[in-house]
């Protein structure tokens, strides 16, 4: 496995881990040049949303990948935090649906989570 892909497998495992549901990856290396991986989840609040985005940021610091950038945090309706090769977006559901990046990014191959 390469590292990118354990990259995006250890964000959605930190999701899951934080209770997030409707975990999704795709790999959208060969539709855009923004990053390799878009780990999608849903949080059923604003607390939540905020909880999952600190987790995995700590996750990934543990493994000595830096957040680049992060959006949306203080709202939290639609968090994207940025680690350059992985870029987790956290949705309130409402949110979700309305943007529905899974139908935006239909061409991109959707990655099966593994079970740690």
């Amino acid at each position: 496995m390469h590292e990118n892909d354990k990259l995006a497998q250890l964000v959605a495992a930190g999701c899951i881990d934080e209770k997030a549901t409707d975990v999704t990856i795709l790999d959208v290396q060969e539709l855009t040049t923004i990053t390799d991986y878009m780990v999608i989840a849903t949080a059923r609040n604003i607390i939540q949303a905020q909880s999952i985005c600190d987790f995995v940021k700590e996750l990934l610091a543990d493994q000595g990948k830096v957040q680049l950038r992060r959006d949306g945090y203080q709202e939290g309706q639609w968090i994207i935090a940025d680690f350059n090769e992985v870029m987790l977006h956290v949705f309130l559901e409402e949110v979700r649906r309305k943007y529905d990046l899974e139908g935006l990014w239909s061409d991109a191959r959707k990655v099966s989570i593994l079970e740690a």
